[in-house]
């Protein structure tokens, strides 16, 4: 790694605000449109949950003095990490989203519900939902790149995902049985059909209605919908605590307890089953509460499309301390990137993002371009050597800390302004992917 004098400054780079304008329209679209839904749709479920009240902790204000960057390959955080749930449709599509959240010792925790239609920045594609991450890339599986986008969304360490399909999640929890849940709304078929497929109050789902409890709609928004996955794990956490073998991950041939009579159950192959296996074990410990990520709404651009929501970062750093204790860099500020791919490698950006979370906040994503010198035109990749371009003097430690975790980076100071990010890396041909 190379470091250029302090006042060396950078070819121009282009800020990426979109060739097409589409990133700058969704911001004013979202500062004009958004609408306040959280805190209703968060009264009204935990109230059919009866979940206990999170102790609330009011994050520090002002402005970012320093980041939170550890070394290469560190974990900041003491205890059990967080593993990620995602369950998709028969499709292939993502219909529901849970982070478990054990306690640092291991003895209950929280299920955090995230909607997938919250939008965040998605490498290398930029404002997406946050489902589409889960598609396989080149240099970045599904799975991983999942991870790293949740958590830089969220700010914290993951590590650990498990994906499986409504059936792959219905013979998981056959083991437990029907599980028993409390719908403060009536659901119904997803197919427009009549009729309710859950009345509300007490029900009981069978592991062969996983599906349909999950992608099933009802009046009371997609938030309630979103927060179904985490009711359901909630419901088999208490099983599990009643019966161990409950998890439903036994190795092929072990024999279970199912619905009180013993039976021999091949583990199915779904992605992740040790972790979630023990994320699961570590919940049911204890008491498991439940959290949705506080979003704000993004009303729908027409009728009939998708509702889509963005976090709600004041109230999300209010909840940070007591999801994750064990994550004492959980509130640090994190600096603000522009992640540039430089060469036009595919999967390059991706796998620097894969090295980079959750240590930096990823805001921007593209390719590096930089205008030619007698022409409008612009030139792209070319970039022989990782670049780091700070704006500003208190942004330099944070390059050296972030060439650190790439392996790479030559340091420069740019004259330009910048209040979209504090630092610009250029992924160069230097930075060598994972085999």
């Amino acid at each position: 790694m190379t470091r250029a004098d302090d006042r060396t400054s950078s070819p121009p780079v282009v800020l990426p605000k979109g060739a097409t304008g589409v990133r700058a329209w969704r911001r004013e679209r979202v500062k004009r449109q958004k609408r306040r839904r959280r805190a209703a749709a968060v009264g009204v479920f935990l109230a059919v949950v009866a979940a206990a009240v999170l102790v609330w902790m009011q994050a520090p204000a002002g402005d970012r003095t320093s980041s939170s960057l550890g070394p290469a390959n560190t974990v900041p955080a003491v205890g059990p990490l967080p593993c990620l749930l995602t369950v998709t449709g028969d499709g292939g599509a993502v219909a529901g989203i849970a982070a478990l959240v054990p306690r640092p010792d291991g003895r209950g925790g929280t299920v955090l519900a995230i909607p997938p239609n919250t939008i965040t920045e998605v490498v290398p594609g930029g404002q997406q939902a946050l489902s589409t991450a889960l598609a396989t890339t080149p240099n970045a599986p599904g799975p991983d790149k999942m991870v790293a986008t949740v958590e830089n969304m969220l700010g914290i360490s993951v590590r650990s995902i498990a994906v499986a399909s409504f059936s792959q999640l219905g013979t998981l929890l056959s083991p437990a049985g029907t599980l028993h849940v409390v719908l403060s709304v009536p659901i119904k078929p997803a197919n427009g059909s009549s009729g309710e497929s859950f009345g509300p109050g007490a029900v009981a789902v069978a592991p062969g209605q996983v599906g349909d409890f999950l992608s099933d709609v009802s009046a009371s928004g997609p938030t309630e919908q979103a927060s179904r996955l985490a009711t359901l794990v909630q419901a088999w956490t208490i099983a599990i605590r009643a019966h161990p073998s409950a998890s439903g991950f036994g190795s092929a041939g072990t024999t279970v307890a199912s619905g009180g009579q013993a039976s021999t159950t091949m583990a199915p192959p779904v992605t992740g089953a040790s972790s979630l296996t023990t994320a699961l074990t570590q919940l049911a410990r204890g008491t498991t509460l439940i959290e949705l990520l506080p979003v704000d709404e993004i009303p729908a651009e027409s009728p009939g499309a998708p509702v889509e929501f963005q976090v709600d970062q004041k109230q999300l750093f209010t909840i940070l301390p007591a999801l994750v204790p064990g994550q004492p860099g959980a509130l640090e500020p994190r600096p603000k990137v522009q992640l540039l791919n430089g060469t036009g490698g595919l999967g390059l950006d991706e796998e620097a993002m894969l090295a980079l979370e959750p240590w930096v906040d990823v805001s921007l994503s593209g390719n590096a371009c930089t205008p030619q010198a007698t022409s409008s035109k612009f030139t792209c990749f070319g970039y022989g050597k990782t670049r780091i371009i700070t704006y500003d003097a208190r942004g330099r430690a944070d390059a050296v800390r972030v060439a650190r975790l790439l392996g790479t980076g030559e340091i420069l100071t740019s004259t330009a302004n910048s209040d979209i990010v504090d630092m610009t890396v250029i992924v160069g041909a230097d930075f060598h992917v994972s085999g």
